[in-house]
Parts: structure tokens; sequence; C-alpha cells
């Protein structure tokens, strides 16, 4: 019988010598033959037995397993968890997950996110800020006298309030956020992704107006390596249309899927076209007041940039190549030349780049980086509203062309025959 159990504690009954009671010869020596004298016990702080050794071992074996079982089931519940951050639209590849209805990012999650957001505002609160994920949202409300507190929204959960700060920007009313706005930004962005794509939304962002500007949202996708931060974020207006790529690609009309291609050249999206430049322009128009004049349009492939003025008051407008328009900014300006809207020929650009792509060795359309028109100055007798074209690349003193009104003459400035 030996004097130690497993767990190297004394049993009760067991001899007092390790192999043999004390004062025999019959134990092992230290060498493991036959010595001069006996050997002693084993005290309790000794080398443990061969049993001791193999029970101490199975018990580490128990408390690995339960250790892995632990660490698998957390990241089990962490999968499963909804307050976890889950990218749409990365289904796999050939898949495109839209959000479900416990989402934040769905029609029915926003609309009752939006919902306890008119709420829970106070008399006078105003949003200065809002963000919404998948699992949560988290708003900002600002007060009369500049004052700003934190909400956070959970599906299904009444909002937490969180810290309280002091006001800097602007702010929008709760209610003028409209209700299909977060849905349909988010489907727009799936078609634009395209489905083939593993590519996933992670969060909107409410783009909140300053003074003179308008508000929109941002929507932006996961992180992927390799891909070009312009390429990850889209952009749309309040209602959450008229979305486009960071790079200006517009977004698919509902029933088309991308991936989007950004506007180049005279083809596709592009706002060199005629047509295209043309419902831009009268988008923009649509936005102007009675007697504005336009001061100055720089049109690229992906946007229409116009500077108007109505007396001394100055307005800028953002075309994209979605025909959203937007309000970059007002102030004052002592410019007294301007034309209306109506004057600007939308085909003159194009027919402009085509006459000098005729005169130039090499491919004229592909290199257009922007035309700009500016209107006849009364000072100068001579003065004419004319279009300048300007190329991307080569020679710099060679990159630039000017136009007439109409397209149909251009010229190199200082040139013969030049506009």
């Amino acid at each position: 019988m030996s004097e130690y159990d497993a767990f190297g504690r004394k049993q009760k009954g067991a001899p007092a010598g390790w192999g043999g009671a004390p004062g025999t010869t019959g134990g092992p020596t230290d060498g493991g033959s036959s010595g001069s004298g006996p050997r002693p016990s084993r005290p309790p702080g000794g080398r443990p037995p061969r049993r001791r050794r193999g029970g101490l071992v199975a018990l580490f074996l128990v408390v690995d397993l339960v250790i892995l079982l632990g660490i698998g089931a957390f990241f089990l519940v962490r999968e499963s968890d909804p307050g976890s951050d889950r990218p749409l639209f990365s289904g796999g590849p050939g898949q495109a997950s839209a959000p479900d209805d416990d989402s934040l990012l769905s029609a029915t999650g926003s609309r009752r996110m939006l919902a306890q957001l008119r709420d829970a505002a106070r008399p006078g609160e105003r949003v200065s800020s809002l963000s919404i994920r998948d699992a949560y949202a988290v708003a900002r409300l600002a007060d009369r006298v500049g004052r700003e507190r934190s909400l956070t929204f959970r599906d299904g959960k009444d909002p937490e309030e969180g810290s309280t700060t002091t006001a800097t920007g602007g702010a929008i009313e709760p209610a003028a956020i409209p209700a299909d706005a977060v849905p349909r930004l988010v489907a727009a962005v799936g078609r634009g992704i395209g489905p083939s794509s593993t590519a996933g939304l992670d969060y909107l962002v409410l783009d909140v107006p300053s003074e003179g500007e308008d508000a929109g949202w941002y929507a932006y996708q996961e992180d992927v390596p390799g891909t070009a931060s312009e390429t990850r974020r889209w952009s749309s207006d309040l209602d959450g249309r008229h979305v486009v790529r960071g790079d200006g690609a517009p977004a698919p009309a509902p029933g088309q899927d991308g991936p989007v291609v950004q506007p180049a050249g005279l083809e596709g999206a592009s706002l060199l076209r005629g047509a295209n430049l043309r419902r831009a322009l009268a988008a923009a128009r649509s936005r102007l007041r009675p007697g504005s004049l336009v001061t100055s349009a720089v049109v690229r492939p992906t946007e229409v940039a116009l500077t108007t003025r109505r007396g001394w008051r100055e307005q800028r407008l953002t075309v994209d190549a979605a025909l959203g328009v937007r309000r970059s900014g007002t102030g004052e300006t002592t410019r007294r030349i301007g034309s209306p809207i109506t004057r600007l020929d939308a085909d003159a650009p194009a027919r402009a780049i085509r006459k000098v792509d005729a005169r130039v060795t090499g491919d004229v359309v592909a290199r257009v980086d922007y035309v700009v028109w500016s209107p006849r100055d009364p000072v100068f007798p001579t003065s004419r509203d004319t279009w300048g074209v300007y190329l991307g690349g080569g020679n710099p003193a060679t990159r630039l062309w000017r136009a007439s009104r109409d397209g149909r003459r251009v010229g190199r400035p200082g040139t013969a025959g030049a506009p």
C-alpha cells in the first residue's frame, strides 16, 4: 500500500517508510540497489510518486479543456451577439446580405430609432450629430443655450443618456430627418457595391449643415485592404437620394446593379456630355432664386461647380453625377459680372473637346481634366463668354485651350484665331 495518495496526502494506515518499515533494509536505496542503510520516508514536500504525477496530468488536461471550451463559447456568443459590429452586404462571395428588421440600418429599425429620437428630444433641442450602425446609433442633441447631450439607441431598448458637452456646429430639427432616408441610402449603396462583392457597409453619418449649406448623409464601407478611401465612402442628400461614391460614381437606379465606374471622358454618366450637363444645369436652376446670375462654372466628368450671385450675395452650388444639388456656402461678393444660367450652352464643352481632339496628337478626350465657363466682363468691350478646356498631364504650356461660347471655335490662348 502506498504511503501517499494521488494528491500527495498521507494515507491512514500506511507504513511509516516508503517500501518498508523504518529500521529495515528491504527498501530501495538512492542508487537503485541494496545500500548500506534504509531509505527514509518520503516527506510531503518531496517528489510525488508516479501515481500522483499521473493524477495531476489528468487534472491539468481537464482544466485545459474547460479553458478551450470557454474560449470557444466566448467567440460563439460574440458572433451571435446583435450588439457586435456586423457589416452589411458581406454575406460571402457572390452574396449580398441586406439588413434584417432588428438592424437599425433596416427600414423597420431605422424608423423605430428615429421615432425614439424625436420622442427623446426636449423642447428646443436639435440634432447636431447622428451616426448609425447595425446594432446601435449615437445622437447628440443641442439645446438653445449651447448645451449638448448624447443619446445611444439600441433596438427594443430605451435610449441611454450620456455625457453633456458644449455644442460647436450646426444642427437640424429631429422631425426634418426623413423616415425613409436610411433604407433608401442603404439600398442604393448595396446596388453600387454590387451583388458579387464581399465588401460590407459599416455605418452611416448624418452630415449636419453649417449656415447656408444643405444636410445630407455619408455611408462608409468597412475597410478592405487594397481599396482607396474614396471608393469606401458614399454620400447622398437628406432624403437618401442622388447617391454617389466618393470618386463621383453614381449609384445604379433601382433594378440595376454595380459595381459602379467613375465617370470619365464623354461616355456614360460623365457631365461633360451634352445631355448630362443639360440635366445638371436644370437641376441647379431649380435651386436658384429669381434674378441669380452665374459668375463661373467648372465642369468635370463627376460634378458641376457653380458660383452664382444675386445682387451682392454669393451662393455656391455643386451638382453631382447623380444630379444631386448641394449648397456649399454663401457670402458676399463685389463682382459685377454674371449671366443667367440659361445662357450656358450644355453642348459646348463636348463640342470643344472634340475640336481640340482633332487638332492634337493623342487621345484628348481621355486627358480632359475639367472645363471652365467664364462670362463676359462688361468693363472690356471685346470680352465674350468663353470656355477653357484644361487637359491633364503633358506640357503645361499646351494643356489649356480656349473655346467660344458654343464650342465651335477653339485655339490656344494668345494665338491667332483663338476666342
